[in-house]
């Protein structure tokens, strides 16, 4: 418990401009040109499948790395043992350590295919174990950490009060300002105590918009009392418990900011240093959303927009094209908008990062790498198989045809429904589903539902001749798409089979899977992948009794009610 106790602390710390600052940080920014100086500021992205050792795009981001000292770089999604090999590479090109950053909201096997998945925060909120919320994020760190990674982009700590969220959704705690402050506060102290420094994300909040910030620019209108009352104290309380980094939202509060221009919160300084820094006392890293997104991009070039956004505070130019940003920040400092010593602010907070890290000490093998963790290690995926268990809800057994007795009802047909805006790239929805029902003596038939529903004729007239017909439904969330769920011909069709006694297993984002009145028996689980398809199989077979409660309010979805 003692070393728990001073690992917190020493998060709690990070970013302080205080005369403590570890004596590496500030010798190094001392030692700092200016051109270096902006290096550190600039955070560009990496897909691991493009680099190749000699050819792709290496030779390029390696001169990147060289020649404009870069803070840090983003990592996008690949195989965990190709990650692992590329942090290192990274880290050895480099002349003051890399600060590496992903996307672990789902766990590092969110992004990296060999590494553990875990249930994405709505899900945990459904457990209701904080203790489980715990486990988790140190599970997530210990492997992260492992491959070289040492920011994690979650938790996200926005209040999804919007059921058109196109972007939020389940990546949520929920709709509950206390509960989302709770889960959020019980992941990131368990996460620094791992030695990862997490992200509350995306200040000042970002639940109640029905537009993707990566598709257009949201406007919220509500005012500051409202934004105190339900989007604020998450990262208040992230702040109170020693979050090391926030992350911007490329969001309009013109109540808020006072700004008729529409002014993005990553680009206003009445958000990021008014209310982020002075009034809530945040001394971590800012981190920016990523500024190719067309939140800013529909009205800023990239250039401008990295200036405005140091100017407002933010420390991190995230997904920042180096060769278009980086002379456009020397620029501003030339010309006087941007002075150094406003720049030494960021790059001490990003250097005292990295030494508490211990990313300075050259000796350690592969720089970033502290100590070998076995990826989907026995450990991690019993975690994460009762993580999955924990969240699954019985929203209705009207019925009481749960549990499944399959020496009973042994010829079941298996509905398969996608949401077919969604990418199913690290697994096949049903999968795993029907394959555990086969294990145990069923005989299973899969048909899927197109999003047109054409084939439900054909699935209807075969319905009589099955024991059961047990409909999936896989409702996914994605960047870029600007909406989530099943087609309207999805759910009319899947209404029908509802009616003709069919049990619904829905996986993924609640509101998106429209009205479930005319089923008796419903199962919710609030994510996708392997575990959830292997678990939603046991809760029907009646291995465990789900006994997770939706942490939002979702019309149609009321557990136990038809």
């Amino acid at each position: 418990c003692l070393i728990a106790a001073v690992v917190l602390v020493f998060f709690i710390d990070t970013g302080s401009l205080s005369s403590e600052e570890p004596s590496w940080a500030r010798k190094t920014l001392d030692s700092m040109t200016l051109a270096a100086k902006v290096g550190q500021l600039l955070f560009p992205s990496v897909t691991p499948a493009q680099l190749g050792e000699e050819g792709g795009a290496w030779p390029a981001l390696r001169r990147k790395v060289r020649v404009r000292e870069l803070g840090g770089i983003h990592i996008f999604r690949g195989k965990a043992d190709v990650v692992s090999r590329l942090t290192k590479r990274l880290q050895r090109e480099s002349k003051v350590p890399l600060l590496l950053t992903a996307d672990l909201e789902g766990g590092a096997g969110y992004i990296f295919l060999g590494a553990t998945r875990f249930p994405r925060p709505m899900a945990l909120a459904a457990s209701g174990d904080l203790s489980l919320v715990a486990d988790v994020a140190r599970m997530t760190a210990k492997e992260g950490r492992s491959l070289g990674i040492h920011v994690n982009f979650s938790p996200v700590l926005d209040v999804n009060i919007n059921p058109d969220n196109p972007i939020i959704n389940i990546r949520s705690f929920g709709e509950h300002p206390e509960e989302v402050a709770r889960f959020g506060a019980a992941y990131i102290q368990a996460l620094q105590e791992e030695g990862m420094i997490a992200t509350g994300k995306h200040f000042p909040g970002h639940g109640d918009t029905s537009v993707d910030s990566h598709l257009k620019l949201p406007v919220v209108n509500a005012n500051r009392s409202r934004l105190n009352r339900v989007e604020l104290p998450p990262f208040r309380e992230a702040v109170k418990v020693g979050v090391g980094a926030m992350m911007s939202a490329h969001i309009a509060w013109p109540v808020v900011s006072k700004d008729s221009g529409n002014l993005p919160a990553t680009l206003d300084p009445s958000v990021l240093t008014g209310i982020l820094r002075e009034e809530m006392g945040f001394s971590g890293i800012i981190f920016t959303d990523a500024l190719t997104m067309r939140g800013i991009t529909d009205r800023f070039p990239l250039e401008e927009a990295a200036v405005l956004a140091l100017m407002a505070g933010a420390d991190v130019l995230l997904f920042a094209e180096v060769d278009t940003v980086f002379p456009a920040v020397m620029g501003a400092v030339a010309d006087g908008r941007l002075t150094e010593s406003r720049l030494d602010e960021s790059v001490l907070r990003i250097l005292a990062a990295k030494e508490r890290l211990g990313l300075h000490r050259r000796e350690l093998e592969g720089v970033s790498q502290p100590s070998s963790v076995s990826l989907q290690g026995q450990a991690a995926l019993s975690l994460a198989d009762r993580a999955a268990r924990s969240s699954l809800i019985e929203l209705r057994n009207n019925t009481g045809c749960l549990p499944l007795d399959v020496t009973k009802k042994k010829r079941l047909l298996h509905v398969r429904v996608l949401d077919p805006g969604q990418t199913w790239w690290a697994f096949e929805p049903g999968v795993a589903f029907a394959d555990k029902l086969g294990r145990r003596g069923a005989e299973v038939l899969t048909l899927d539902l197109g999003p047109m529903a054409r084939s439900l004729p054909r699935i209807l007239a075969r319905v009589d001749q099955w024991d059961q017909v047990l409909v999936t439904a896989y409702m996914g969330l994605a960047a870029f798409r600007g909406r989530t769920g099943l087609t309207s011909d999805q759910e009319q069709a899947i209404d029908q089979l509802g009616a003709r006694g069919a049990i619904l297993l829905g996986f993924g984002n609640p509101y998106g899977i429209g009205d479930v009145s005319s089923f008796d028996t419903v199962i919710l689980g609030l994510d996708t992948g392997e575990t959830f398809d292997r678990q939603g199989a046991s809760a029907i077979l009646g291995d465990f009794k789900a006994k997770g409660r939706l942490p939002v309010t979702v019309e149609g979805l009321r557990q136990g009610e038809k």
